[in-house]
């Protein structure tokens, strides 16, 4: 598909002029300084121009990080940088020029929110219109929601009552105050002050919003609210330039559509790993059916997304699981296949020429992505060459979002785009997610509404018929999740217009709808020769005919990132010297990540001493340079003729059909099947064996509600009864019971189908069978098994008494430790062979799971504050509970033979911590068995000392 350059662009300038200097420009420098770190103003307020040689280092390479920004960086951020739109016209031939002076649009900082916000009672009594809140959704008598508190998003449950349930339903669409009085006295007769009432518990808990409430898009919620509310000092300001004349030339960009198609077909295809987790979890859980988003993101009813939903287990736990080896700082780069274009690339780094793309000859990638109907290339002009900063997006509206709360130019824009986007994809219906949880950074998010609907998230909607998660269908189609309208039956496609990180959000549904805005499309035409080639000390300039793709790089050497206390800034600086001329970098050079770099000039010996500072400041990793390529000859200039380090943002778009109404939903499920072992008990004898399906947080509750109340009630028809927990094909509950007679079997079972049955059918316990019981003989061997299947018994209700008194995951450790130091006592004789065990066991778990000099350290500092968590009386409970085991596991243990003895107590243990703990168990029981070489290891009184026994 032929893409075409849309027939709007944006010029982004940075605040002074390329010719400026410090000493003019520094009064305006502070008041620009003043708006954006009021702290630091006050240090430098009082500094004229001619202070600034005299003052000390640390707060003169603050003042230059400010300057430099100011003229080389035009990503906007208050009044250090201004953004202009204007037409692109092939015909004209001169260059742009802007106004000098910004337009400041200043908006109430979104931090003041809060304080326009009344109480509830003023709330409910200002508010003229409710709306439910969009999560809700009922599960059989509980109405459950998304909340927002203390900071974090949760997923929230309350009891339904007939005027509760009526209230919501009714305000499902926007609601007046009098509509919603009418209809609760129609249905309940209630008076105003029941209904009142009822509104103020339900705006408080979060079940409803009003409009008096903030929206994100669409009209100023302050000026929407408060009209006429002045702007204070630390007002959100966005400044933009006005376009005189002029704009850029046709050569410019006409190698730009070309280009893209390339990159579409070389660039390895892109993936989406929690995209790709949840439709399998899809299929296993739903197969063909369409549920709704509500629903489908919860973790116990439905799937969840991208583990977000799970309850933290703790930053060590969390470090473990993420891999901390030796390269615990270090980044894997190396990212695509190698294929022919790898090759390509290699044998153009080995000449040192630079890399010219068009000269690949190579096969293309079969089938690559769809490219989006519109995208953003960010560039700047070094010779009449466009230099690419970034090309891609799923829509080219999510650069523009912010600005359209510039003035109708900006919006006219985007509304535009998102028109076209609607038109190329009849049947589908493009909705923006109105989504607003950070205070500090979502100025960013404001924006005027683009599209004709939305999903807001705990936001008021402008809109007349917002959408709500219940009313959004999900499903599986081939490889593709797809969103359906329950109101109208369209396909649904999320496109959020702001460049707001929404990897920073903890919210799985949020995050759900943001990663499938790049479902099946290109979203990144960037190229980066790192990527292909990690590593290297040097990348040379690659181009795509007169495209500058990536400017050359150079990786900085070691003993200038490298600090001591006695380095001598003369020494250093003479070595970055050297370095810079043997790499013959006489030219401006750029350093830096996305919108935080910097430009320095290795001929300013004040730029020389500034990116020594900058590489002190370099935390980790490599450091590469790059060629800034400015040109000041291809710069824009204002009206008195000054030229600026301009970056601009032109769209491209094609009319193609990316996205396709689908009438037919889901695939076929796979049905998994286990191997069946040589040993196995079959149902209808005297043991049976259930398998409860649950979402993993949910297992304590169950065992501790619905199997302990089962087991009270069959006690006097069984013998003994153990659980395990297990995660394939899905976690549940594994509950073996054995009865003192088969003929009990069914009585047994129907008593577990009337405490369960409420539970399994609103999905919280997701599903329930009854299976063969495959007794471990192998592993526990045939004269041993019985002893073992009793001392599960045990271990299990100890577990569940330990589960209902321990309240934190410490006393869940110094409880265990307890107990394992026991078994092992039991199990081995000397202090010596104990530790020899433990060590090799700790050893062979800190191999398994990878871990490096970091991780130890986190482990050194959890185990120092394990005990001070811990109450007192914690320990003693469990010592008296683990004593009753000691001797049946004296009886295991004596029908082993020593080599034996290891594994056995190896597997004890580990079916003990597995019955502790709901989740990550293997890497729990990595930590305990590392906290417990460290007790081993300890003198007896300071053990006594920290321990308490």
């Amino acid at each position: 598909m032929k893409l075409a350059t849309l027939d709007q662009a944006i010029c982004r300038t940075p605040a002074f002029a390329l010719d400026a200097t410090l000493a003019e420009v520094w009064d305006e420098l502070k008041e620009k300084i003043k708006a954006s770190s009021p702290a630091f103003y006050e240090a430098v307020a009082h500094l004229s121009a001619g202070d600034l040689d005299s003052i000390d280092q640390k707060t003169r390479y603050s003042i230059w990080k400010y300057f430099n920004r100011s003229k080389y960086r035009g990503t906007p951020f208050g009044e250090f940088a201004a953004t202009t739109i204007f037409p692109l016209t092939y015909d004209e031939q001169s260059p742009v020029v802007i106004a000098r002076n910004m337009r400041r649009h200043r908006f109430t900082d979104w931090r003041q929110k809060e304080a326009v916000i009344p109480g509830v009672q003023a709330l409910v009594k200002t508010a003229a219109a409710f709306h439910a809140n969009t999560s809700v959704y009922y599960l059989e008598e509980e109405i459950r929601y998304i909340r927002f508190r203390d900071g974090n998003f949760e997923l929230a449950a309350v009891q339904s009552f007939p005027q509760l349930k009526a209230l919501m339903s009714f305000c499902s669409t926007r609601r007046l105050k009098e509509e919603i009085a009418n209809e609760l006295f129609a249905q309940f007769s209630l008076d105003t002050e029941s209904v009142d009432n009822l509104l103020g518990i339900s705006v408080e808990h979060q079940l409803l919003l009003t409009d008096r409430h903030p929206n994100i898009t669409g009209p100023d919620f302050f000026n929407r609210v408060c009209p006429g509310t002045a702007t204070s000092e630390s007002s959100y300001l966005l400044s933009e330039r006005a376009h005189i004349s002029g704009s850029l030339r046709k050569q410019v960009l006409k190698d730009l559509p070309e280009l893209l198609q390339f990159l579409n077909r070389v660039l390895p295809a892109p993936g989406n790993q929690d995209l790709d987790r949840f439709r399998t979890a899809f299929l296993k859980r739903f197969g063909q059916e369409e549920i709704s988003l509500a629903t489908a993101m919860d973790p116990e009813t439905g799937i969840g997304y991208g583990n977000l939903e799970e309850q933290g287990s703790g930053d060590l736990v969390e470090a473990i699981k993420s891999g901390g080896g030796p390269e615990d700082d270090g980044e894997n780069l190396f990212s695509h296949p190698y294929t022919a274009f790898t090759s390509f690339l290699v044998n153009g780094v080995v000449r040192g020429a630079p890399i010219k793309l068009e000269l690949f000859e190579g096969d293309a990638r079969t089938g690559p992505p769809e490219i989006p109907n519109s995208l953003s290339v960010i560039f700047h002009v070094w010779q009449g060459r466009p230099v690419i900063a970034n090309a891609g997006g799923c829509s080219a509206t999510a650069l523009l979002g912010r600005f359209t709360l510039m003035g109708e130019r900006f919006e006219d824009f985007g509304k535009s785009i998102a028109a076209a986007e609607a038109r190329a994809n009849p049947g589908i219906m493009f909705f923006d997610i109105a989504y607003q949880a950070e205070k500090e950074v979502d100025n960013v998010n404001r924006r005027k509404s683009l599209y004709g609907t939305e999903l807001p998230v705990l936001s008021w909607s402008c809109l007349p018929e917002p959408l709500t998660f219940n009313e959004i269908l999900v499903s599986i189609h081939g490889s593709s999740i797809i969103l359906r309208s329950k109101r109208d039956g369209a396909r649904l496609v999320p496109r959020i217009p702001s460049a707001y990180n929404y990897t920073r959000s903890d919210l799985a549904a949020f995050r759900f709808l943001c990663d499938l805005q790049y479902q099946q499309i290109r979203p990144d035409l960037g190229f980066n020769p790192q990527h292909f080639l990690p590593g290297l000390s040097y990348y040379p300039r690659v181009t795509f005919k007169e495209t500058i793709v990536s400017p050359a790089k150079w990786l900085v050497p070691k003993e200038l990132l490298e600090y001591g206390k006695n380095d001598r800034p003369e020494i250093k600086r003479s070595l970055l010297k050297d370095w810079l001329s043997r790499e013959k970098i006489d030219f401006l050079f750029k350093a830096g990540d996305a919108d935080h770099t910097l430009c320095f000039d290795p001929g300013s010996t004040c730029d020389l001493t500034a990116f020594l500072l900058f590489c002190r400041q370099h935390r980790s990793g490599d450091l590469l340079i790059s060629e800034a390529l400015v040109d000041e000859d291809e710069s824009v200039r204002d009206e008195g003729g000054k030229p600026y380090f301009a970056q601009f943002i032109a769209s491209y778009g094609h009319p193609g059909c990316v996205y396709r109404a689908v009438t037919g939903y889901g695939s076929p499920a796979i049905d998994p099947r286990k191997k069946q072992p040589e040993e196995m008990l079959i149902p209808g004898g005297d043991w049976l064996y259930f398998q409860l399906f649950c979402y993993p947080a949910r297992t304590n509750s169950l065992l501790l509600g619905h199997v302990a109340k089962f087991i009270g009630e069959i006690n006097k028809l069984i013998k003994e009864w153990f659980f395990v927990r297990y995660d394939d094909p899905a976690p549940h509950i594994r509950l073996r019971v054995h009865l003192k007679s088969p003929d009990d079997g069914f009585s047994v079972i129907a008593v577990l189908k009337d405490i369960i049955a409420k539970d399994l059918r609103s999905g919280i316990i997701r599903d329930f069978s009854i299976k063969p019981y495959i007794r471990e003989l192998t592993r526990y061997g045939i004269a041993r098994i019985g002893l073992a299947e009793r001392f599960f018994w045990m271990d299990s209700k100890y577990a569940l008494d330990l589960l209902s008194r321990a309240v934190s995951t410490e006393q869940l450790y110094a409880t265990t430790l307890y107990t394992v130091r026991f078994f092992l006592s039991l199990c081995f004789a000397s202090a010596a062979e104990q530790a020899e065990v433990v060590q090799a066991i700790a050893g062979s778990y800190a191999n398994e799971m990878e871990m490096g000099p970091a991780i130890f350290k986190k482990l050194n500092q959890s185990f120092a504050q394990l005990y001070a968590g811990v109450h007192p009386g914690v320990v003693p409970q469990a010592a008296r509970r683990a004593a009753r085991q000691g001797p049946l596991l004296k009886r295991l243990m004596a029908a082993c033979t020593d080599a034996e003895k290891v594994q056995l107590f190896t597997d004890l243990v580990h079916m003990h911590v597995n019955r502790l703990f709901s989740s990550d168990q293997r890497v729990h029981e990595t930590i305990i068995y590392q906290y417990l070489l460290k007790l081993l290891r300890m003198p007896a009184a300071r053990l006594k000392a920290i321990t308490g026994y």
